[in-house]
């Protein structure tokens, strides 16, 4: 059976919808029914014309988890999903800094607490039992986001005194 697109073809339409890495273009590929030597033409091409760059990919979305204040884990795992390699994986995570997350986990913390507070409605004036199960709540949300437990404790102190404070 004849396929109408050529593998660089069907890459190349596979990578306009969003940026991919080489390794989802060659399972993609290889799904498709191309052989292994259409396969790495259609990569070697791409590459030579800066089509597909896992370099860039991964910066690129370090950059953007980063900024959306996910945890250092998260992103790796993020990375690694994408099937990139690990030495790329660890030059692209050198933007994660330990106060970028912290700063991240304390927003999202705040950000969560005032959910909290809103569903409630009737904000942080009740008991301390109170208090303590939204601590613990949102402790929970933080840690399953992938932030280490010290740094989720420290934000989901900070984010209850400071709504508790208002």
């Amino acid at each position: 059976m004849k396929k109408e697109l050529s593998a660089l073809d069907a890459a190349i339409k596979y990578i306009g919808y969003k940026e991919r890495t080489s390794a989802e273009v060659i399972i993609k590929l290889q799904g498709l029914g191309y052989n292994q030597d259409e396969i790495e033409d259609a990569i070697i091409r791409l590459k030579e014309n800066l089509l597909l760059d896992d370099s860039r990919f991964a910066f690129d979305l370090a950059e953007c988890l980063r900024r959306r204040g996910a945890s250092r884990k998260k992103a790796i795992q993020t990375l690694k999903a994408k099937k990139l390699d690990e030495a790329l994986i660890n030059e692209a995570m050198q933007s994660f800094t330990d106060e970028g997350e912290q700063e991240a986990a304390e927003h999202e913390a705040l950000s969560y607490v005032r959910r909290i507070k809103k569903c409630t409605g009737n904000g942080f004036e009740y008991s301390n039992k109170d208090c303590k199960r939204c601590m613990e709540k949102t402790l929970r949300r933080l840690v399953s986001q992938g932030f280490d437990f010290d740094t989720a404790k420290t934000a989901a102190r900070r984010a209850c005194e400071q709504l508790s404070s208002e």
